[in-house]
């Protein structure tokens, strides 16, 4: 048994008014002057037992009107009998979060236990720091499966961790999500020269995630101390064509050189003529801008092929064979082109790996997921800490009390004339 507003027992103190009404009500009874009694009968004293016997229980029934209406106003509930299988899930990083310190100790003595919400679910007191990365989605699936009867999930809510298929936020789940700081960080840092450093900052908030580059001197680098200096990587590209895409070649060479310039990469760009070229030659990338087909195996490529209907997307993957990607540029480029589909863009795309850098951007990332696209259908809503207790039991136990309390009463009291 327990009280959601616990201010109003307070009123308890309202029972000394039935009391004291009781006792300042015994009066002596009215003297009546006989002029004999010797024909007056003595009385069985049983009758004014009874009398005083009325008179107290209307004083308790007074006093239990009361009790009832101080426990309806503070929200008196009950625990169901047997114990409630309740998790109370936390995201990683939020155990300490100063916005969430009182709910995660108000549920905890409510009966609730405090989980992780990662894979299996396992006690907040027995796991290790959790380092795999959260799958939200996922996770639900396996929330589906566990045999509670609710669940309250504190999530960071970052973008980063809504993967795969979108689900349903399950009926006996309740999400709430941490309003997120915005969040400046170094992303990358690279030796480009002997006397200067490229750095990629990054700025994120819960709308979108930017980044700059920005030169340092190499005096400079003791501000770098969260993040390690690296030699950036090499990549070596052919470019390969003949007379009819001489001016393909111009444009594709232009685009090249706009990546080496913006990114933390050092690319090795060599031409060759069609007939000059040796398709043995060791390359990372052959880009083949030539009408015949391009028949060696080895290297990464992008072949221009425009047979396909102008409509599609400048480049696209056709093939991924023994790791060997190939890339197929659908249309002839020119100026225009160049700019309107975005061709340095998409050329960086594929030609820097990233894999090595998505983990650091992922953890430092800080947008989230909008709630109007956060699940397949729209149960989420914000929880109040109120709604997490059920008072509606004790709500109606208590009103029932209430109402038959006071008709007892009223009939009890009409009877004796009260």
């Amino acid at each position: 048994m327990q009280f959601v507003n616990s201010i109003w027992l307070w009123g308890l103190a309202g029972l000394i008014i039935p009391i004291g009404i009781h006792l300042l009500s015994r009066k002596a009874g009215n003297v009546i002057r006989f002029g004999s009694i010797r024909y007056l009968d003595n009385t069985n004293t049983r009758r004014f037992r009874s009398i005083r016997l009325n008179e107290s229980a209307l004083l308790i029934l007074r006093c239990l009107i009361i009790v009832c209406l101080v426990f309806l106003l503070s929200g008196l509930h009950f625990d169901s009998f047997g114990k409630k299988n309740r998790w109370l899930l936390i995201d990683k990083g939020l155990v300490g979060e100063r916005k969430f310190v009182t709910l995660i100790d108000s549920l905890a003595d409510n009966g609730f236990e405090v989980r992780c919400f990662s894979s299996g679910f396992p006690l907040l007191k027995d796991s290790a720091m959790i380092e795999q990365r959260t799958d939200y989605w996922t996770l639900l699936d396996e929330l589906r499966t566990k045999p509670i009867e609710q669940a309250i999930v504190l999530a960071n809510n970052y973008i980063t961790g809504f993967k795969g298929k979108r689900t349903s936020l399950p009926e006996h789940v309740q999400w709430l999500s941490k309003d997120p700081d915005s969040n400046n960080f170094i992303a990358t840092a690279f030796a480009r020269s002997n006397d200067s450093i490229t750095i990629r900052y990054g700025k994120s908030d819960e709308a979108k995630t930017s980044f700059h580059t920005h030169r340092i001197g190499r005096g400079d680098a003791n501000l770098l101390n969260s993040v390690t200096v690296e030699s950036p990587d090499t990549i070596s590209i052919a470019v390969v064509y003949d007379s009819a895409f001489a001016y393909d070649k111009n444009i594709m060479l232009a685009a090249l050189e706009a990546i080496q310039k913006k990114t933390p990469v050092t690319l090795t760009v060599e031409t060759f003529m069609k007939d000059l070229y040796a398709e043995g030659a060791v390359k990372d990338w052959v880009v083949w801008l030539c009408s015949t087909e391009f028949t060696g195996t080895n290297p990464n490529r992008i072949k221009i092929d425009i047979s396909e209907s102008a409509n599609e997307e400048l480049l696209v993957l056709t093939s991924i064979v023994n790791g060997i990607f190939n890339w197929k540029l659908t249309k002839r480029l020119n100026e225009e082109i160049a700019l309107r589909d975005h061709l340095a863009v998409q050329l960086a795309l594929i030609l820097i790996p990233t894999a090595k850098y998505s983990s650091r951007i992922d953890e430092l990332d800080r947008r989230t997921m909008p709630e109007e696209v956060r699940w397949r259908q729209n149960h989420g809503t914000k929880l109040e800490v109120s709604s997490t207790v059920d008072i509606r039991a004790g709500e109606r136990v208590m009103a029932f009390a209430l109402l038959a309390l006071f008709v007892v009463e009223r009939l009890l009291a009409l009877k004796k004339g009260q």
